[in-house]
């Protein structure tokens, strides 16, 4: 019986020639298996793949990314199915997706960072939420692509061509990359936060972050994807919808309008300083 990872190889040849697939779905699928691929069930047996095993499975980014590569595993399998590789699909349960409307503040960001020790969960935390960049994007960060005196992330790739972006260094961001560009011995190239995995990088910090969060008291809803929820709805009180686009990599303005929330400490006033209508008696 073939690994997952041997099956891949004509699993993502089928995606990429499949007529029936649209360029939407390739992608996905791709996204699916890179993500995947770093795990260890790429290792496991087709017919060795059971939900008790997914079920302690860690991704980068939040529920809905680790949903990306869920889905890809429930295709791939029904894929070998159909090719007579396997007999059944495992029913495969999909992680609970919390509304992008939950957002974590900068001082619920400061009260975990206080409780992780020093080194890369904390850095890419911290850069994370002063930024708005995606988790993946900030684990895969690289020194060729940061323009220090502009301040500036020029990010290379992403899903999306909206993804490929110049993102701002806003406070502490900045500060952090020279620390640790410095601690590096000023390289000009290579990882930002290298690390042991296959692809170079580290691709999580679910655990510090995890463990963090419970010092801290807060809720499990607030997981490390509402740190960009919570970037963005900063963004989203000094910018234009259009702006927020280009700083998060939306590709949709509908995504953007998410983030946009009336400021509500002073609208009774402002509704009171609103003339009334004229009667027509008069």
């Amino acid at each position: 019986m073939v690994t997952l990872k041997e099956f891949a190889v004509q699993f993502t040849d089928w995606v990429d020639h499949s007529h029936s697939l649209e360029k939407k779905t390739r992608a996905y699928y791709r996204h699916g298996w890179n993500l995947l691929s770093a795990t260890r069930v790429s290792d496991a047996k087709l017919d060795g793949i059971k939900n008790r095993d997914l079920d302690t499975l860690s991704f980068p980014g939040g529920a809905a990314n680790a949903n990306t590569a869920l889905r890809t595993l429930r295709r791939m399998l029904a894929h070998a199915q159909e090719l007579d590789l396997i007999e059944q699909v495992p029913k495969i349960k999909l992680r609970k997706e919390w509304p992008r409307s939950i957002a974590m503040t900068r001082e619920q960001c400061d009260l975990i960072i206080m409780r992780m020790p020093a080194g890369d969960p904390r850095d890419a935390l911290s850069i994370l939420r002063a930024t708005g960049m995606r988790p993946s994007e900030v684990f895969s960060m690289r020194w060729e692509y940061v323009r220090r005196e502009e301040k500036i992330y020029q990010n290379p790739k992403g899903k999306s061509k909206a993804a490929r972006r110049a993102i701002p260094l806003l406070d502490p961001a900045s500060g952090i990359l020279a620390l640790r560009h410095c601690a590096a011995g000023f390289p000009e190239s290579g990882w930002v936060f290298a690390g042991k995995s296959s692809c170079g990088h580290i691709v999580t910090i679910h655990k510090a972050f995890t463990r963090a969060r419970t010092l801290a008291g807060l809720p499990k809803e607030l997981v490390l994807y509402t740190a960009r929820h919570g970037a963005a709805t900063d963004l989203a009180a000094v910018l234009s919808t259009k702006e927020v686009m280009n700083v998060l990599g939306h590709s949709d303005a509908a995504t953007a309008m998410r983030y946009q929330h009336p400021e509500t400490a002073n609208l009774q006033a402002r509704l009171d300083q609103i003339p009334p209508p004229k009667s027509k008696l008069q």
